[in-house]
């Protein structure tokens, strides 16, 4: 029973706070949500494509080498 009543409380409390937000409030609250959101993503991406860049340097430094290796054998 106990239980029930302080959510019943916690609930109705949350409830009175988010219907005396004005407009404002709202759009404060949604832009700071969309700023975060975007910071995410930006990071996120950043981390993909530096990922896929080492990767393709890594590629291309393994075919230089091994085309190095290939003409030092040819010349012998």
């Amino acid at each position: 029973m106990e239980k029930t009543t302080q959510a019943v409380a916690y609930g109705s409390a949350a409830g009175s706070v988010l219907a005396g937000l004005t407009l404002n409030d709202w759009g404060v609250i949604i832009g700071i949500v969309v700023a975060v959101m975007t910071m995410l993503c930006n990071i996120f991406i950043t981390i993909y494509f530096k990922q896929q860049s080492l990767k393709l340097y890594k590629a291309r430094l393994q075919a230089e080498l091994a085309g190095i290796k290939g003409e030092d054998d040819h010349e012998s």
